[in-house]
C-alpha cells in the first residue's frame, strides 16, 4: 500500500467509525434525571451557595430568581433532605459489594484437587493484581452504576509491559454498547462498542505503546515519534472537522466536514452521534471537551467485522482468521479526533470484546426497562410533597403567624422576638395583648397524620424494591424457632438475590470468562511454593491448560447467611477421622483445606508438610553454625553435629538458636513417626 493509499484508507476508516459505529446514547438523559433526583437536595444547596457567593448574602434569592432564604440563609422551599432513592440504592450497593467486591481475591477460584498448585498460583496472581489495580474499587463503581442506571460498562485487559491483569469501570455517560443484543451476549454477538475518556499526554503515549508497532497508523507513528506534536494539532481536526494527511499536514475532508459541530456558548465541545444529530447541533447526550489543557478526548472503538468490511488488508490485520470458521473477528481502534492512531484485532482465541456491560434488572422486550433507582422516583416525589407540607405546618406552629390589629400593633416588629404595642391616645383604655394579636392555630392531629404518611411512604418505597426491614438488620417481633428465623432471613434476601444473579450473569460471568484467557497470557506470573522442595516454582502452560480451573458461581446469597459454625466443622472433621467408612469416601487433608478456606484461611496451601518443615529447620540449624564450623575444625564439628543429631542429643557447641531448631526438628520427627497412618 502506497503512502497516498494509506492516507486515503485512514480517512475512510475514520469516516466509517464516526458514522457507522457511533450511535446515539439514548440512556444519558435517564442517567441525568436519576442523579438529579437522588441528590436533589444537595444540588439545590450547592446552587444556592454558588448564587450566594456571586450575588452576596443579602441579594441571594432576589437577583438570581432563587427561592427566598430563612434566618439561617437556607432556601425556605428546600426539598426534603432525605433521599429515598439514595438510601435504597446504597443498600443494594452494599449487598452486591459484599458478594462480588469484598472477596480476596475478588473472583473466587474453585480448588482443583488434582492441580492444587495451579489453584494456589492463580489465587496469588489475582490477589496481587487486584491490590495493584484497585479491583475492589472498580467493582464497587460498576455495582453503583448498575444499581442507579442499570448499565455498568467495564473493561479487562493484560498490560503488555508488566503482565498485570487490569480491570476498570468505565464512565456510563461516555460509553455506548450495541443495544440490539442483551448485555450478556455483547461479547459474543455484539457489533460495536465505544468509549471516550480524557487522556493526558503520558497516558495516551502508554496506550499507543500497548499496541504492536505494525498496528499503528501513519498518524499514530508520527505522534509516538514526537508526542509534543499533539499540541500543534488544529482544533478542527480534534472536533470532527478534518482528517490527518501526512503529505500536506492537516487538511479538511469534505465527508468529515459534513459532521462538524461548531462551538456552543463560546466553549468548544465534542459530541458523539449520528450525522443528523450533528446537523441540528442538538446532540441528546453528555458533552465533553475535546481539548482540556494537557488532556485530550480519546475514543476507543470495539468493532466486530471482517477485515474487508473495514478496508483492512486481510494478510496484515486478519491474523489467524479463517473464513470457513464462520467466526467474525473483533477489532479495537484508538482515535484522537478524526485521526485513527491504531487498530488491531482483539484476541483471536477468545474472539470477544474486552469491554463488557452489566445490569441488576433483567432486560425484557416490549416493556419499559426502568432502572432500580427509577422505580423509586414516584415514592420520592410523594415523600417530598409530604415533607414540604410537614415543614410548612411546623413553620406555622413555631412561627409568629396570626391576625393582628394594625392600630394597636407595630407591624415592623412582628418578625422580631418581641412585638411592640403602639402607644394609645390619652384617655384610651389599655387593652390586653391577646386582643391585639391572635395566634394562628394549627391542628396537631393533621401534623401527626403528615408525619405518619411520610414514614409510610418510605416503607412503601423500600418494600417496592425489596429493601425490607429484615434486610436492614431488623427483625419482626415475636419469639421464633431457629428454622423460622432462618426462613425469614432467606425470604428477606430473595429480592436482592435476584439482582445479584442478574448482575452475575450479565457482567461477572463475562469478566470470569475473559479472566481465564488473560491468565493464560500472563502465565509467567503464575508461581507457587512447591511442597516437596519448599521453593517457589512456576506453573507450566500445560498444567494450566489441563487443570480444571473454574471460578465460583454465586447463588446471590450474602456471605453472612452462608457462614458455617466452627463447631460444626470440628465435628465433621472428627467424624471423618474416627469413622473408617468415611475415610474411604473423603480425604481428610482435602476436607481440612476446604473447611479452612470457608473460614477465611486463603493461604493454607502455603503451609509446608511436616517432612518439609523438618528439612527447613535442619537447614536453619546448619546455616546458624555453618560459619564457625567452616573456619574452625569443620570436619570434626560436622561429624559431631551429625552424631548429635543421630543420637537425639543437641549439639552443645552450636548457638542457642541452632540448638532450639534441632530440638524442634527432632520433636516433629518423633511425632510424625508415632502418628497413626490415616
Amino acid at each position: 500500500m502506497s503512502q497516498i493509499e494509506q492516507q486515503a484508507w485512514e480517512i475512510a476508516l475514520a469516516n466509517m467509525l464516526r458514522t457507522r459505529y457511533t450511535p446515539a446514547h439514548t440512556g444519558v438523559q435517564h442517567f441525568q434525571q436519576v442523579e438529579e433526583m437522588m441528590y436533589e437536595a444537595v444540588l439545590e444547596l450547592r446552587q444556592h451557595k454558588a448564587a450566594q457567593a456571586v450575588n452576596g448574602a443579602k441579594a441571594c434569592g432576589k437577583a438570581t430568581g432563587a427561592d427566598e432564604v430563612d434566618d439561617n440563609g437556607f432556601p425556605t422551599r428546600l426539598r426534603t433532605p432525605s433521599s429515598i432513592m439514595l438510601n435504597n440504592v446504597t443498600s443494594l450497593v452494599s449487598y452486591l459489594s459484599a458478594i462480588f467486591a469484598f472477596q480476596t481475591p475478588p473472583f473466587g477460584v474453585t480448588p482443583d484437587p488434582a492441580n492444587l498448585h495451579v489453584t494456589t498460583a492463580v489465587r496469588e496472581k489475582l490477589t496481587r493484581d487486584a491490590f495493584k489495580g484497585r479491583w475492589t474499587l472498580h467493582l464497587m463503581k460498576a455495582i453503583l452504576n448498575a444499581s442507579a442506571f442499570n448499565y455498568a460498562p467495564m473493561r479487562q485487559w493484560v498490560d503488555a509491559r508488566t503482565g498485570a491483569i487490569q480491570l476498570r469501570a468505565l464512565d456510563p455517560y461516555n460509553t455506548v454498547v450495541d443495544d440490539s443484543v442483551p448485555y450478556e451476549e455483547l461479547g459474543s454477538r455484539g457489533s460495536y462498542a465505544y468509549t471516550v475518556e480524557m487522556m493526558s499526554l503520558a497516558t495516551l503515549y502508554a496506550e499507543l505503546l500497548s499496541f504492536p508497532s505494525e498496528a499503528l497508523t501513519t498518524a499514530g507513528k508520527a505522534i509516538v515519534e514526537n508526542m509534543l506534536d499533539v499540541y500543534a494539532i488544529p482544533d478542527d481536526v480534534l472536533k470532527l472537522g478534518a482528517a490527518y494527511h501526512q503529505g500536506g499536514g492537516y487538511v479538511e475532508h469534505t465527508a468529515m466536514a459534513a459532521l462538524a459541530m461548531g462551538s456552543t456558548e463560546g466553549t468548544d465541545w465534542l459530541a458523539f452521534g449520528t450525522a443528523s444529530e450533528f446537523a441540528d447541533k442538538k446532540p441528546k447526550r453528555i458533552r465533553m471537551m475535546y481539548r482540556d489543557g494537557n488532556h485530550f478526548a480519546v475514543t476507543s472503538y470495539y468493532v466486530r467485522a471482517l477485515p474487508t468490511w473495514l478496508g483492512l488488508e486481510p494478510t496484515r490485520y486478519g491474523g489467524a482468521y479463517d473464513p470457513a470458521s464462520g467466526s467474525i473477528p473483533c477489532y479495537r481502534s484508538i482515535m484522537l479526533g478524526n485521526m485513527v492512531l491504531a487498530i488491531a484485532p482483539e484476541s483471536t482465541e477468545l474472539n470477544q470484546f474486552s469491554l463488557s456491560a452489566g445490569a441488576v434488572r433483567m432486560q425484557t422486550s416490549g416493556a419499559v426497562n426502568a432502572t432500580y433507582a427509577e422505580l423509586l422516583m414516584p415514592h420520592q416525589v410523594a415523600a417530598t410533597k409530604l415533607d414540604n407540607a410537614r415543614y410548612a405546618a411546623i413553620r406555622r406552629m413555631l412561627g409568629r403567624s396570626g391576625v393582628y390589629n394594625g392600630d394597636l400593633v407595630d407591624a415592623d416588629t412582628l418578625n422580631s422576638k418581641h412585638v411592640r404595642m403602639k402607644k394609645g391616645k390619652e384617655g384610651d383604655q389599655i387593652l390586653a395583648p391577646q386582643m391585639a394579636f391572635m395566634h394562628d392555630s394549627v391542628d396537631g392531629n393533621a401534623l401527626n397524620a403528615l408525619i405518619g404518611e411520610a414514614g409510610q411512604m418510605e416503607y412503601l418505597a423500600s418494600s417496592t424494591v425489596g429493601n425490607t426491614p429484615q434486610m436492614r438488620g431488623q427483625r419482626t417481633p415475636g419469639n421464633k424457632l431457629a428454622g423460622e428465623a432462618a426462613m425469614e432471613a432467606t425470604y428477606a434476601e430473595a429480592p436482592f438475590r435476584v439482582h445479584a444473579m442478574v448482575f452475575q450473569e450479565t457482567l461477572v460471568a463475562s469478566l470470569r470468562e475473559q479472566l481465564k484467557f488473560n491468565l493464560k497470557l500472563a502465565i509467567r506470573d503464575l508461581t507457587y511454593v512447591d511442597k516437596g522442595t519448599g521453593m517457589r516454582a512456576q506453573v507450566s502452560l500445560g498444567d494450566y491448560i489441563n487443570s480444571a480451573l473454574s471460578f465460583e458461581v454465586s447463588d446471590g446469597a450474602s456471605p453472612a447467611s452462608k457462614l458455617v459454625s466452627p463447631d460444626a466443622i470440628g465435628t465433621l472433621l472428627s467424624n471423618v477421622a474416627q469413622i473408617p467408612a468415611l475415610q474411604m469416601l473423603y480425604d481428610l487433608r482435602t476436607l481440612f483445606n476446604l473447611f479452612a478456606t470457608s473460614l477465611g484461611v486463603t493461604n493454607i496451601d502455603s503451609v509446608p508438610t511436616p517432612d518439609v518443615a523438618q528439612q527447613q529447620l535442619v537447614r536453619l540449624a546448619q546455616a546458624a553454625q555453618g560459619g564457625a564450623g567452616a573456619q574452625g575444625a569443620g570436619g570434626a564439628a560436622g561429624a559431631q553435629d551429625e552424631a548429635g543429631a543421630a543420637g537425639g542429643v543437641p549439639n552443645q557447641a552450636a548457638s542457642p538458636e541452632a540448638q532450639m531448631a534441632e530440638q524442634q526438628a527432632q520433636a516433629q520427627a518423633q511425632a510424625a513417626a508415632a502418628a497413626p497412618t490415616v
